[in-house]
C-alpha cells in the first residue's frame, strides 16, 4: 500500500513540477490494476482497460518568484570593534584562568606557587585564603557577561 501511495505522490509531484495544473482536467489522475494484480497511477487512462480517475487538489503554480530571504542582522558583538574583540577575548582569558586557579585551591589541601625569585613554596591555610579571596574576585571583574 505504501508503495502506491509513494507512486501517486510522484506522479503528482511530476505534474506540479512539469506546470501541469492549467484547468480542472488536468487535476485528474487515473489509477488501474493490470492483469498480475499491480496497481498503476497515470495522468492518461490505459488504452483498452478500465481505470477509476482521481481528481487531485494540487495548487497553482505562481508567476511571481518567492520573496528573498534577507541576511540575519549581525549579532551587537559582530559590529564591536576589534580592539574591543581583543580585549573581551583577554577577559575571557582572564576569566577561565581565574576559575582554573579558584578550582585548583579548593581541591588540593596542599598548593605550592612560585614566588618573585622564581622559587616554590607551599602556601600557608592563611595565604590560601587569600588567594582564594583574591581569585573570587577576578571572576567577579573579569566574568561579567
Amino acid at each position: 500500500m505504501f508503495k502506491y501511495s509513494l507512486l501517486l505522490a510522484a506522479v503528482m509531484s511530476f505534474g506540479l513540477l512539469a506546470g501541469q495544473t492549467k484547468d480542472k482536467d488536468d487535476n485528474l489522475v487515473y489509477r488501474w490494476v493490470d492483469a498480475k494484480g499491480n496497481v498503476h497511477f497515470s495522468q492518461t487512462p490505459p488504452p483498452g482497460q478500465k481505470a477509476t480517475s482521481l481528481e487531485v487538489d494540487a495548487p497553482k503554480p505562481s508567476s511571481t518568484p518567492p520573496a528573498p530571504i534577507a541576511p540575519p542582522e549581525p549579532k551587537k558583538e559582530d559590529k564591536l570593534d576589534p580592539s574591543l574583540a581583543k580585549l573581551k577575548g583577554q577577559l575571557k582569558e582572564a576569566c577561565d584562568r581565574a576559575r582554573e586557579n579558584l578550582k585548583t585551591l579548593t581541591t588540593f589541601d596542599r598548593v605550592r606557587m612560585v614566588d618573585e625569585k622564581g622559587e616554590y613554596h607551599l602556601l600557608s591555610d592563611e595565604d590560601k585564603a587569600a588567594q582564594v579571596k583574591q581569585y573570587q574576585q577576578q571572576i567577579k571583574d573579569a566574568c561579567k557577561q
